[in-house]
């Protein structure tokens, strides 16, 4: 369908409610607060927001009518944009005492409201105009805005909550909003809140909306969308999409509903009228209240239904159903990442969330340096590798360290209660300890500090590790080391035997912890938490080069092969942007030697002549100017491109990397998309698609120890 009609939802007009103009007659306006609110409590602000786009100028003209409860203070302060032209702001029937400084509108001299129930109006008229420059196609997602908070043209509309397009009050909890958004014909507009609906009348179409819950600054979209819906008990599910997506349609109404739910099963009610799937004009991938906004792009990707919408529709329960209290730190970034995206890998087995959890333990080890680091309690949002890492995928262990610490089902009886008792209300890290410590009967105090408010993690390895015949069997003694600051960890200890394997938790809180366990059969190894149960930095030797290992290079030397020489600034510009890397020393094949690679993560642009340089290349991989070969199969056309990340040639440490296309039509869609495979090591794409992705197997780790052959078992080993 095309529309729905607002007198389908609301009948013949009544109350003023469908005069629009930029400066509102205050005897109108004064009826014009919808009769859906009339039964807000007495401490509640409302306010009547109109707002008309103009696409073709990039302008918003804007009117709101504000009613102030009876114990509102005397002065009034709302977020407004600087760029905001105010035409009027009254008090009553009469000018209000004003400044609009800094993003910042204060109205004062508001006096104070009678024990009548009398309220006071305040009136604000004003026009802005919001052209941030839109990313056609971004290299570097790193910060998921690219910047934009706020721009409106023929494309569609983007307006982040913190841009100031309409009077937003700073202070105040409780308040309810009546949206009234005028546009071109077909241009209609979403946010937060329940649909009143939408009408296109003289060649004008209007988008109302009423939120009536306190879900924080709006954001606002609007576009020429095509509507689908579907009703999920008591909640609307609504797809707004762009005419060339409508056969994406049923695909994610049948998406959003499963997820709706799963979580409700885990978590409670839907707290939103509704869910709406929104397309915006570039490749945006955001949770609001009670939308998720999706560029084009994006929703294309055939993974998005299945995976990261379920992430965006978690957010309606955990960062916009329970507030975050920024100040002590961002939790729900790492909690939606574990209920959503890491519950997903469960579901599909265990060997599936092993990988994910040992993951984000390479992440960690990769883009985090020790001096780059910070605690969970310093996370507000993601606007690099580091903050990522550090504010999902940690927090998301630690949200996992609590469920193997408490049990399953004292976990998810946490959340249900969390999500109870703090619902549309701020919570903090203190908040969620609280909860878990209430429901397990245990104390997390102690956890909580140590993970959330202190920066860094623990390494552990095997010393003095030895065996002797025992009654019974074998007897195995030694002892884990922890090196650095210690941590209080709770470790798991295992044996593998020819029969199978035996499991001991081990406390450790200081620099070594002795053990010693018995087994009837001969062990074959020992290791530390083999399921990846506990954050750590891993050890150099347990983290494969990949894409990841190069964009934490921070002295980087590019190799330019003789055939790229012309060309190379033209592609490395585009791939370091793309990494997220600074400018890097590029030096010609012809004038550089093998000692000049010493100490300093490398870059191959192209296949140099000199094949001493490619010595630990693995075995999987073979090169040729003109060509390569990845397990056997040959790629040798213009469009194919390779990237690969294997051990530095010279230092340990250290790390190379190769970017071989095999024409310049194949380089940039390749640069594009390499980013987002991090975690591999070697990647192939043809004409931009994927063909290959692989992570080198890691041969060595500390947390590991194999028993000598039996031969020489009576002589123990270390």
């Amino acid at each position: 369908m095309r529309t729905t009609s607002l007198r389908h939802y609301l009948g013949p007009p009544r109350n003023g409610y469908w005069v629009r103009c930029l400066v509102v007659a205050v005897a109108v306006v004064a009826n014009s607060i919808p009769l859906a609110m009339a039964g807000v409590s007495g401490d509640a602000v409302v306010s009547d927001l109109n707002i008309t786009l103009h696409p073709a100028t990039a302008r918003l003209e804007g009117s709101a009518v504000i009613m102030l409860p009876d114990r509102f203070p005397t002065t009034a302060v709302f977020r407004l944009s600087p760029a905001a032209r105010i035409s009027r702001v009254w008090l009553n029937d009469g000018p209000a005492a004003h400044r609009h400084d800094a993003g910042r509108l204060v109205v004062s001299g508001l006096g104070a409201g009678t024990d009548s129930g009398s309220q006071r109006r305040i009136t604000i008229a004003y026009s802005a105009v919001f052209n941030d420059p839109v990313p056609e196609m971004p290299l570097n997602t790193d910060n998921p805005g690219y910047g934009v908070t706020g721009t409106i043209g023929a494309g569609g509309v983007f307006l982040m909550g913190g841009a100031g397009w309409y009077p937003a009050l700073e202070s105040h909890a409780n308040q309810m909003i009546r949206l009234n958004v005028t546009a071109p014909d077909g241009v209609l507009a979403v946010t937060a809140g329940r649909r009143v609906g939408h009408d296109t009348n003289g060649g004008q179409t209007r988008s109302v909306w009423e939120v009536t819950q306190p879900v924080g600054p709006l954001s606002l979209s609007a576009a020429a969308y095509h509507v689908a819906e579907r009703q999920v008990g008591p909640v609307a599910v609504y797809t707004y999409f762009k005419k060339g997506s409508a056969d994406l349609e049923a695909t994610y109404l049948g998406a959003s509903q499963r997820f709706i739910e799963l979580y409700q099963r885990r978590f409670g009610p839907y707290p939103f009228p509704k869910f709406a799937v929104v397309e915006n004009f570039f490749p945006t991938g955001y949770g609001f209240p009670s939308y998720t906004l999706l560029g084009t792009r994006v929703l294309r990707l055939p993974f998005i239904p299945y995976t990261s919408l379920g992430h965006e529709i978690a957010h309606c329960w955990w960062g916009n159903g329970v507030f975050v209290d920024l100040a002590s730190g961002n939790w729900s970034e790492g909690l939606t990442t574990y209920v959503a995206d890491y519950l997903f890998k469960e579901m599909a087995g265990a060997e599936d969330a092993r990988g994910v959890r040992r993951q984000w333990l390479r992440n960690y080890a990769t883009l985090v340096a020790p001096e780059a680091d910070f605690p969970l309690s310093q996370f507000r949002s993601r606007t690099d590798p580091v903050t990522r890492v550090v504010g999902y995928d940690k927090s998301a262990m630690v949200f996992h360290m609590v469920r193997k610490r408490i049990g399953e089902d004292h976990f998810w009886q946490g959340l249900r209660r969390f999500f109870t008792d703090k619902r549309f209300q701020e919570a903090s890290w203190d908040d969620i300890r609280e909860v878990f410590s209430e429901v397990s009967g245990q104390d997390l105090d102690g956890f909580f500090k140590q993970w959330v408010h202190r920066k860094g993690a623990p390494s552990f390895s095997f010393d003095k590790v030895t065996i002797t015949p025992a009654d019974a069997g074998f007897r195995i003694d030694g002892i884990v080391r922890q090196s650095g600051a210690p941590f209080d960890v709770a470790i798991p200890v295992t044996v593998f035997t020819e029969d199978g394997q035996h499991r001991k938790i081990l406390e450790v809180s200081g620099v070594e912890a002795p053990f010693s366990l018995e087994t009837r059969q001969l062990p074959v190894k020992l290791a530390l938490d083999p399921d990846v149960d506990v954050f750590r930095r891993l050890a150099r030797t347990e983290v494969p080069p990949t894409v990841n290992t190069l964009k934490a290079s921070k002295d980087l030397l590019v190799v330019v092969a003789n055939r790229w020489q012309g060309a190379a600034p033209g592609i490395l510009r585009p791939l370091l942007v793309s990494l997220g890397m600074g400018p890097a020393t590029m030096v010609a094949e012809a004038r550089v030697r093998y000692t000049d690679l010493a100490g300093r993560d490398v870059l191959f642009l192209g296949v140099p002549s000199a094949k001493r340089l490619f010595d630990r290349l693995p075995t999987a991989l073979a090169l040729a100017p003109n060509g390569f070969a990845v397990d056997g199969t040959t790629f040798d056309t213009d469009g194919d491109a390779l990237f690969t990340a294997f051990p530095h040639p010279v230092t340990e440490g250290k790390v190379a990397a190769l970017f071989h296309p095999l024409s310049g039509d194949a380089a940039y869609p390749a640069i594009r998309k390499i980013t987002h495979y991090g975690k591999y090591s070697t990647l192939v794409f043809t004409n931009g698609n994927n063909r290959v992705k692989e992570t080198w197997p890691v041969t060595a780790s500390p947390m590991e120890f194999f028993f000598p052959v039996p031969g020489d078992r009576g002589k123990g080993a270390s």
